[in-house]
Formats: C-alpha cells, sequence, structure tokens
C-alpha cells in the first residue's frame, strides 16, 4: 500500500464520485478505478459500494478513510517536524553560563531567542566559561 492510494481512496470517498475524483487528482478515471480495485484487493473487502448512479463507502471503508486521514496527517506534520529540525528550530540548546552574563546581556538575548525558536529546550549549567552545546533530538 502506497501513500498516493491513501489519497486516492480518500478523494473519492470526499467526492463519492471516481469521475470527479480522477478530475481532482489531475489523472484519468480508468486508473484512478483499477487503483482502488487494487486497494481492495489487497485490504480483502471492498471500501465502496458502487451503481452506475452513486458511490457510497462501505462500513469498512469508513473506518479506512478515517484511519487514512490520520495518517496523511501523520505524514505531513513528520515532514514538518523535519524540515523544523533541519532549520534548527527545534531540539535543545545548552548553555553553559558563567554567571557574570547571567545579569546583563544574557536575558534579552534569551527572550529575543525563545519568541524566534518556541520548540527550542533551553538548559542552562552553570560552568567557569562559556560552553554552547546544540544537541539534536
Amino acid at each position: 500500500m502506497e501513500l498516493r492510494h491513501l489519497r486516492y481512496a480518500i478523494t473519492v470517498a470526499d467526492l463519492l464520485s471516481f469521475t470527479r475524483a480522477a478530475e481532482r487528482l489531475g489523472i484519468a478515471q480508468p486508473p484512478l478505478t483499477q487503483q482502488i480495485r487494487s486497494l481492495e484487493n489487497e485490504l480483502g473487502l471492498p471500501l465502496f459500494n458502487r451503481t452506475s448512479r452513486k458511490v457510497t463507502l462501505t462500513a469498512p471503508g469508513q473506518v479506512f478513510i478515517e484511519h487514512a486521514r490520520r495518517i496523511l496527517r501523520d505524514v505531513e506534520g513528520m515532514t514538518i517536524a523535519a524540515q523544523r529540525s533541519h532549520r534548527g528550530e527545534t531540539g535543545r540548546l545548552v548553555i553553559g553560563d558563567p554567571s557574570s552574563i547571567a545579569f546583563d546581556y544574557f536575558p534579552r538575548v534569551m527572550r529575543e531567542f525563545r519568541k524566534r525558536y518556541p520548540d527550542v529546550q533551553v538548559e542552562l549549567r552553570e560552568q567557569k566559561h562559556l560552553a554552547l552545546t546544540c544537541v539534536e533530538s
């Protein structure tokens, strides 16, 4: 099963029409029908009831579509999370701070940092010398 199969099934479920779903997906209707039949064969159950006038979801089809939507949202979230990590917008920053900077410039810098990178966990450690460490999580 591929992600495109999930997208195809969701589109058919949303529109309840293979013809309109194919148009929205930018593919021809016969290959879309073939892909859905292949998916149903793989699952061993029908996702859709088809008549010459109407397409409806079966009960297992409704369950499948709910899960398919969740999976595609998770994939999108995973992609966004990986991109944010790549840009340094998430993770953990460990700062070993000599106490001399803690009361002057440092608080202003940290406020700005937290505004720009709210999902980066900042950990302060008291040390004799300033040390910065980025830790990927």
